[in-house]
């Protein structure tokens, strides 16, 4: 439990966090997997904790994995994390999230898993409240899920250059 109320918490002790490199060596949570974790080759450098920021892209790599395969016996699905003009987003190609769901995919104990808690997306948002981001979901452009997150100005980056489009 202490890992949980840790995500949750105000990031005190901020170091440089390279987005890119961070989401790249996140993908080996699912390398035994079918996901292809594709990651822009410029993401932001942020101010943050370095071993959240990799336990929020291990949860959506899992999700997608867990969630978004379209046939769990020999499908295979992309992950693709990519900036945007606020922060970043992390979408895949899988089967999504119904529409009439999404508002509730961050709450605890929300799972369209019979067998699972229900806590990762939950975390996910935590982590993301600790570093000051907001966190939203919805249909990606190949649909499947697609996780925006956007960054308060005054915490969002180590240097002042904006994320790429």
């Amino acid at each position: 439990m202490p890992a949980l109320v840790r995500a949750g918490s105000a990031v005190t002790d901020p170091e440089p966090v390279d987005l890119t490199a961070v989401a790249e060596c996140s993908g080996a949570a699912v390398a035994d997997r079918p996901v292809d974790v594709r990651v822009a080759e410029v993401l932001p450098t942020v101010s943050g904790g370095v071993t959240r920021v990799a336990r929020l892209f291990e949860i959506l790599y899992a999700n997608a994995a867990d969630h978004g395969l379209p046939d769990p016996v020999d499908g295979s699905l992309t992950v693709r994390v990519e900036p945007t003009g606020t922060g970043f987003r992390v979408a895949d190609d899988g089967t999504g999230i119904p529409e009439d769901e999404r508002e509730a995919a961050f709450d605890w104990s929300v799972s369209t898993a019979d067998d699972r808690v229900g806590v990762g997306l939950a975390v996910a948002d935590a982590i993301a409240e600790a570093h000051g981001w907001s966190a939203t979901v919805s249909e990606g452009s190949e649909g499947g899920a697609r996780f925006r997150f956007a960054f308060d100005r005054a915490r969002r980056l180590v240097n002042d250059e904006p994320p790429a489009q």
